[in-house]
């Protein structure tokens, strides 16, 4: 008996991930990979087919272990990368351990509530495939530091841009793309980033001095992993000095949310774009003139 539901197990699990790769795949060959359909239809998809499988394990057992194992084969056969499992992994196992206990407690008990459970589940994973249920994508993030320095000395730290010589913070170091060079022609900035080798992993961002105590920052080109997940619009960095010498700075990022759910992805960049903001005034100015 045991060995009949360890082959039910595996020729479930076979069968459920070969459905759900050419889900993900079509997904993706559609235009989609971003939006709702890839991160709550594709967990909840690959939930219902093994909640639904002939007897083996328990549901639970099941459902999580067919989880585990397509987010190891987007690694390994389809090509994603480690950040894109990790950022991926949270909200799959969510929509997947949801979904198995609607199953278990209503399906039979309470199938009206049962139908409803699973009905807006569904409706979660069509955002973002149309505008109407695309929620906030832009989003603005503010960064401030205060510095002693010398007007210019200032000034020389602010042509020269950031010197990307702090440790990157830790969020990054799971293996977000990161600078790992500047070169600057004029007011152009081509900064080189870490990432897939398919890509050019370059940001190239133009300066424009607005004002005696304002620069614009807009991005020219982005050609790395980032630019998949979001789109970087402008940085505004303004600062205001006192006869002290005391340099109070903001930067101010905006950008364009690509992921969908907003819930999920939405608090998740705001973290992250405010982690890059901190670390940019961090390493572009501190209270010494660099040689």
């Amino acid at each position: 008996m045991n060995r009949a539901k360890a082959r039910w197990t595996l020729v479930t699990l076979t069968l459920a991930l070969t459905i759900t790769s050419f889900l993900y795949r079509s997904i993706v060959l559609s235009g989609y990979g971003h939006t709702g359909l890839m991160f709550i239809g594709i967990p909840f998809a690959l939930s219902l087919i093994l909640i639904f499988s002939p007897p083996g394990k328990s549901p639970r057992t099941i459902v999580i272990k067919g989880t585990t194992l397509f987010l190891l084969m987007t690694g390994i056969l389809l090509w994603e990368g480690i950040i894109c499992i990790l950022m991926a992994a949270p909200i799959f196992y969510a929509v997947a351990l949801i979904s198995v206990a609607i199953t278990e407690r209503f399906l039979k008990k309470n199938p009206p509530i049962y139908c409803c459970g699973i009905v807006a589940i569904a409706l979660l994973s069509t955002e973002g495939i149309h505008e109407f249920n695309s929620w906030n994508r832009f989003n603005s993030i503010t960064a401030t530091k205060s510095v002693h320095i010398e007007q210019n000395a200032f000034e020389e730290q602010l042509e020269r841009g950031p010197l990307l010589d702090e440790s990157v913070p830790l969020f990054f170091k799971l293996g977000f793309p990161t600078p790992e060079k500047i070169g600057r022609k004029g007011t152009v900035l081509n900064i080189r980033f870490s990432g897939p080798t398919d890509l050019e992993n370059e940001l190239v961002v133009k300066a424009y001095r607005l004002d005696t105590n304002t620069m614009e920052y807009r991005f020219l080109k982005d050609s790395t992993k980032v630019g998949h997940w979001l789109r970087w619009d402008s940085a505004i960095l303004d600062w205001t000095r006192s006869e002290s010498d005391q340099v109070d700075l903001n930067l101010t990022i905006n950008y364009t949310r690509k992921l969908d759910p907003i819930w999920y992805f939405g608090p998740l960049q705001k973290f992250a774009v405010g982690k890059t903001a901190d670390y940019l005034l961090e390493t572009w100015f501190d209270e010494n003139t660099r040689d």
